[in-house]
């Protein structure tokens, strides 16, 4: 197979993998790789035993060239664990990433980006009327869930940086309801 096509291919399948997550583990690659071989015979390795082998080694090195390219873009959700800074030409970097635990939604050092379309002015306004529909004897439940789904990012960053359960109640009233709670588990 010519290597530009090769590239192509493993590009699109290492951004449909981003798109369900961005640290797919060895046996997600390897089932992604054996339904690629299964669905295209003629991609199969003939140096393999299986013949899918091959393919799970490219896309799980594609996946580290993905990852390193969003996070020179800026992406927050892989910068959290990038880092190969040198000490001795960078002193002031932060240190290193390692033994550091991927980033997966609910964890702490998840970071994700902003929503398409939306900046941080915008999604200070839906948090302020996610408080005002809180403040309410019967709050839409709906209404604060969607919300709360938007301001994700916001709230993670916000969370991240605070010390106090009472700050951040504060601000993000919806955060500690049965709904928010379920959602994050």
């Amino acid at each position: 197979m010519p290597r530009d096509i090769k590239g192509k291919m493993l590009d699109a399948v290492a951004n449909k993998i981003y798109s369900y997550t961005a640290y797919a583990s060895a046996e997600q690659i390897k089932q992604v790789a054996k339904a690629l071989t299964g669905k295209y015979p003629s991609l199969k390795c003939s140096t393999t035993v299986e013949g899918w082998e091959a393919w799970a080694h490219s896309i799980s090195s594609k996946m580290g060239n993905f990852r390193s390219k969003l996070r020179k873009l800026g992406c927050e959700e892989v910068h959290v664990n990038g880092g190969k800074r040198s000490r001795v030409s960078r002193p002031d970097a932060p240190p290193p990433a390692a033994n550091i635990k991927k980033a997966r939604k609910g964890e702490l050092n998840f970071q994700p980006n902003l929503p398409a379309k939306e900046t941080e002015e915008s999604l200070e306004q839906y948090r302020e009327k996610l408080v005002a529909e809180m403040k309410k004897t019967n709050p839409d439940m709906s209404e604060v869930n969607r919300h709360m789904a938007l301001t994700f990012a916001v709230c993670q960053k916000e969370v991240n940086g605070m010390a106090l359960i009472a700050t951040v109640n504060e601000r993000w009233p919806a955060l500690f309801t049965e709904s928010q709670v379920d959602t994050i588990l």
